[in-house]
């Protein structure tokens, strides 16, 4: 008896010690996540071409907090996934040995946008984001001239390479190289490129992320890497799927999108008679060619017609620019695509391929027109709110 004792004594740190991993993630479920029953996923690259499901975690109804644990061996992004509700493609960069925790919501998704508490990589990172936010915007800023272009952009180069140098992840530095305006695989030889690459290998020697920037031929995936891969583009693909909304004339049509005051609004709340909703974009040309005759239609039938704009703007700033720019500050301005670019399950719902789009709704909410332009707008209207 006292020799299993003395046995069960020896071994139990050892037990402990083999199932400790090196990334802890403890993740918080906002309320309504936490009544949805579901798993959550880790996942990532491992290597050059080797993508893995890292750990996978059961939530249940009522569980307001969970947490994944795997091991890795060099800094790399992770993408969390969950099955049923919420983020689809959340990610953010992590080193080995990091107990990390976030917050999750049923409307997050892209790159974690908050402070992490426990992850010092991913906050050096954010901060310096946050920094040249503005000299980011402005060097992929269309409407600008060529010499301003090219200047926000020459200062973005001077900012990340200034950046390489002082940070002491090779997380951090692979991503500013990959981020350099202008990089790509086939110009890894040209200036800056070139120069600052072999700064980051000898400042990190040995390190596979920075190694790997030298690499023309990686190894192909293995049979595992392309099953995970596989797995988790399925579940993707089960996520973004909705059901598709009847659009046949007649047919009931209710939208909820978030308010550029982030408030949602829906269309069965506005008070107006008749609703147009308009899917937009302040790239869009044809687009803003509408808009005079849109505001002609609001103007003349001020409380019997809403103009519910939907944006399928990822640029918040642009967005708010045309808004300014085309007088519209009246319309019920919304927004039907994320942060990230990625569309409203409405948008997919009504099938937005292309913009623009339209849907005339009646008091009950029911679709009565489609996709009419110019003056054909306001004859419509006219018939339909004049001859009352």
């Amino acid at each position: 008896m006292r020799h299993t004792l003395f046995l069960i004594l020896i071994w139990l740190p050892l037990l402990i010690c083999a199932t400790d991993k090196n990334v802890n993630i403890t993740i918080k479920l906002s309320t309504e996540l936490s009544q949805t029953e579901q798993w959550i996923y880790a996942s990532g690259y491992v290597g050059a071409n080797e993508y893995a499901i890292l750990d996978s975690v059961k939530v249940n109804k009522g569980d307001t907090q969970t947490k994944l644990s795997f091991d890795i061996y060099e800094g790399m992004s992770i993408y969390i996934l969950c099955a049923e509700k919420g983020p689809v493609n959340l990610f953010f960069h992590i080193e080995p040995n990091t107990n990390c925790k976030i917050e999750i919501d049923e409307n997050m998704d892209g790159r974690y946008p908050r402070p992490m508490k426990g992850n010092d990589m991913q906050n050096e990172l954010l901060a310096f984001d946050n920094k040249i936010l503005y000299i980011g915007k402005k060097s992929e800023d269309q409407s600008l001239p060529e010499d301003s272009i090219r200047y926000y952009k020459a200062k973005l180069t001077e900012a990340y390479i200034k950046e390489i140098h002082k940070t002491q992840y090779p997380t951090l530095a692979w991503v500013y190289i990959l981020w350099l305006p202008g990089y790509a695989e086939e110009r890894r030889e040209e200036e800056p490129f070139r120069s600052v690459i072999q700064y980051a290998q000898q400042k990190f020697p040995n390190n596979g992320l920075i190694e790997r920037l030298s690499i023309t031929s990686p190894e192909p995936a293995t049979a595992k890497s392309k099953a995970a891969s596989e797995r988790i583009r399925a579940l993707i693909k089960k996520r973004y799927y909705v059901e598709p909304k009847d659009t046949t004339m007649g047919a009931k049509l209710q939208l909820a999108f978030p308010h550029i005051s982030k408030k949602k609004i829906n269309t069965d709340s506005i008070a107006e008679e008749y609703v147009l909703v308009d899917f937009w974009a302040s790239w869009c040309v044809p687009c803003r060619k509408e808009t005079p005759f849109l505001k002609m239609a609001k103007e003349r039938y001020k409380d019997k017609l809403a103009v519910y704009a939907v944006t399928i703007d990822a640029d918040t700033l642009k967005w708010e620019k045309a808004i300014e720019e085309d007088s519209t500050r009246y319309f019920i301005h919304v927004r039907g695509v994320s942060d990230r670019n990625v569309p409203d399950k409405q948008v997919r719902a009504l099938k937005i391929k292309s913009i623009p789009r339209n849907f005339l709704l009646d008091k009950e909410r029911r679709i009565i027109a489609k996709d009419l332009r110019g003056e054909e707008l306001l004859n419509a209207l006219e018939q339909l709110i004049s001859q009352k």
